[in-house]
């Protein structure tokens, strides 16, 4: 082999870098697929709580704007009497 020939070698080099993976019945996809809707499922749950935690200390934090007595509601004369 000539020196000139040893860099033609090089670029065939990098392309065996590259494989070739069979994939049978999509195992890849489906695996990936299941990784990625764990990823979706942790991510909903944490913003879930995140937005849970913020509506809960918008309610402590603003004041009792109702009294009880608005909330109280009348009995009727016939269910009094059980």
């Amino acid at each position: 082999m000539a020196t000139g020939d040893e860099a033609g070698d090089d670029s065939d080099d990098d392309q065996d870098d590259t494989y070739e993976v069979q994939d049978t019945n999509n195992e890849t996809a489906k695996s990936l697929y299941q990784v990625l809707q764990l990823i979706a499922f942790h991510e909903l749950k944490e913003s879930s709580i995140v937005i849970e935690l913020a509506v809960w200390k918008l309610k402590i934090d603003e004041p009792a704007s109702v009294a009880r007595e608005d909330c109280r509601v009348a009995i009727p004369d016939p269910a009094k009497s059980l």
